[in-house]
């Protein structure tokens, strides 16, 4: 029989749970880098010696929210996007994938095309499946391509994505724009999507 958790346990896992969902509200509305330590643990109502028990860094807290990036993009399930044009919603998707990418910044950015690094972020594919069931609704809505199904077109645009972040490492410097640079290459990889449309 499964020992039922302490008084204690249960608080401490609602801590925990607090200040990861305060911290993920406020690098969604301001970006990593404008939101400090500070802010995260005044938002959860707990002392930053608190925080820093549960998260020893920004980035550790960071970190978590990316393993489970579906956080990040729990705007996309709501019905409502389904009613605004597909372009207009899946290109706004992407950039909050570029900024997603953006605020760990290019060194995190190379830890993903590591191999070795690849387990780490292993169970992190719910905000994929965010996309194709918005692809599905917009399919079976008459705005997107039937050429392919839902899960075809997500890997197809998936891998367009990527190629944008990855791409930025090798070509970080200070005229490199990753939100710019993926409004573009999404915006010709939707094409084909938005053109066969019944």
């Amino acid at each position: 029989m499964e020992k039922k958790p302490t008084k204690r346990a249960l608080q401490a896992q609602e801590t925990k749970r607090k200040i990861y969902r305060c911290g993920a509200e406020l690098f969604r509305k301001y970006g990593y880098q404008n939101v400090s330590v500070e802010q995260i643990a005044q938002a959860a109502g707990v002392g930053i010696g608190t925080l820093y028990h549960y998260y020893p860094s920004k980035a550790d807290l960071y970190g978590e929210m990316f393993i489970r990036a579906d956080d990040f993009f729990s705007a996309f399930e709501d019905a409502a996007a389904l009613q605004k044009p597909p372009e207009e919603v899946l290109m706004e998707y992407f950039r909050q994938y570029a900024r997603l990418n953006e605020g760990m910044g290019v060194e995190y950015v190379q830890l993903l095309v590591s191999p070795q690094n690849r387990e780490v972020f292993q169970g992190n594919q719910n905000f994929e499946l965010i996309l194709e069931r918005l692809l599905e609704g917009y399919q079976r809505a008459g705005r997107l391509s039937r050429r392919y199904t839902p899960a075809q077109w997500r890997t197809y645009l998936m891998v367009c994505a990527r190629g944008v972040v990855f791409d930025w490492p090798i070509h970080n410097g200070p005229g490199y724009d990753l939100t710019t640079q993926m409004d573009f290459v999404m915006g010709q990889a939707l094409r084909p999507l938005l053109e066969d449309a019944e």
